[in-house]
């Protein structure tokens, strides 16, 4: 089986995700001299004299008292420096969304010298099924009898995964430009996973090595709150302990599979 497919295109997200980073690495007060006014300016400044350089992909907005009508505060989303969410994922396939379900925990850091960019970590763990992970690999002439290629599996074969990722993430409001909302964000975060799946069927564990790529659309409701909804897309090259004879190559299986999820979490 060639891997060098899934080897280019792990490092061509993972090159990009950094790329973007980078791109967003400044520190004006050096370069361009200003003063501590200027680096920190007030909520007037900001949504009045300067909303195209620090409004491009934040917001200032208010939340209103539903007792009394009143409104809060402007709330500058530029401040955020933390965020936490968890997120329930099912199926991404909306036929059979409820054949595969899982559960996300994530914490991302906002560095105040990486614009919009976030870096943290994730842990997921779902419950799903071997025809929605993976395929049984070709068997060859000289392939074991207990080589992965010949193992006989059902579709419906119950896996659980568990996945503990590394990585970074950007905030920005690309595709809401066309909309009137100034309280809607998008993100994506790219995470570099190690994978565990126990095969429960067989009585095996595989582990190794994969990515996933999450999108998200999330609504901010205060100063800390916010939902949305999200899919991502995973990717992981695992193996087995060997048995006799075999090759690490027939230990092997390719998993991939997408997820679409529920968000909550918060800014703080």
């Amino acid at each position: 089986m060639n891997y060098w497919p899934l080897v280019k295109l792990s490092f061509l997200i993972l090159l990009t995700n950094l790329s973007l980073a980078w791109a967003q690495y400044e520190d004006p007060q050096n370069v361009l001299d200003l003063s501590d006014e200027e680096i920190n300016p007030s909520r007037q400044e900001i949504g009045i004299k300067k909303t195209e350089k620090y409004l491009r992909n934040d917001s200032l907005f208010q939340t209103t008292d539903s007792s009394n009508g009143a409104f809060s505060d402007r709330i500058y989303t530029g401040d955020d420096r933390h965020k936490v969410l968890g997120a329930y994922l099912l199926q991404g396939n909306y036929e059979q969304l409820n054949q595969q379900q899982g559960l996300e925990f994530t914490y991302m850091y906002k560095n105040p010298s990486w614009k919009n960019t976030w870096w943290g970590l994730t842990f997921r763990q779902t419950q799903t099924q071997f025809k929605f992970i993976a395929n049984t690999p070709e068997a060859t002439a000289g392939s074991s009898p207990t080589s992965e290629a010949l193992e006989p599996r059902k579709s419906n074969d119950p896996q659980t995964l568990i996945q503990a990722g590394f990585g970074g993430g950007y905030r920005f409001k690309l595709l809401l430009d066309f909309l009137p909302t100034n309280n809607v964000f998008e993100t994506i975060d790219f995470f570099i996973t190690h994978n565990r799946m126990n095969d429960r069927e067989q009585s095996k564990v595989f582990s190794g090595f994969g990515m996933l790529v999450d999108y998200s659309l999330l609504k901010r409701t205060g100063s800390s709150f916010f939902y949305g909804g999200k899919f991502n897309y995973n990717m992981a090259l695992v193996s087995r302990d060997i048995i006799d004879t075999e090759s690490k190559a027939e230990t092997r299986l390719t998993l991939s599979w997408f997820s679409l999820g529920f968000v909550m979490g918060y800014f703080f």
